[in-house]
């Protein structure tokens, strides 16, 4: 009994680290347009060419959301995962679409 205690304890604020991190590697993507934009010069062509580092962090975030809302957790827990993978999956539209279009 109190192995099986034990377990769950622990996987409760194993699942809040999943919510923070998907809302960590959303908001780090999202940071790569201003970054750009206060670089100067092109920034539409360096958002074309930095594509795999904010494409890897939208990935990561969506990732870490999705199992962010696995199990039984909170509302808070839930409502954080979720905004990291609409903040992930946003970022990642509107830089690809950058990238995509304004880059021609």
């Amino acid at each position: 009994m109190s192995l099986q205690y034990a377990a769950e304890s622990r996987k409760a604020p194993m699942t809040t680290w999943w919510a923070i991190g998907s809302l960590s590697f959303g908001a780090l993507a999202a940071a790569f347009l201003p970054a750009a934009m206060i670089g100067g010069g092109d920034w539409i062509c360096s958002i074309y060419t930095i594509w795999p580092l904010w494409g890897m962090c939208c990935m990561v975030g969506v990732i870490t959301g999705i199992r962010g809302m696995a199990g039984k957790i909170t509302k808070t827990q839930r409502f954080t995962a979720a905004a990291g993978t609409i903040l992930s999956l946003i970022t990642f539209v509107v830089l690809t679409l950058i990238a995509m279009f304004g880059s021609s």
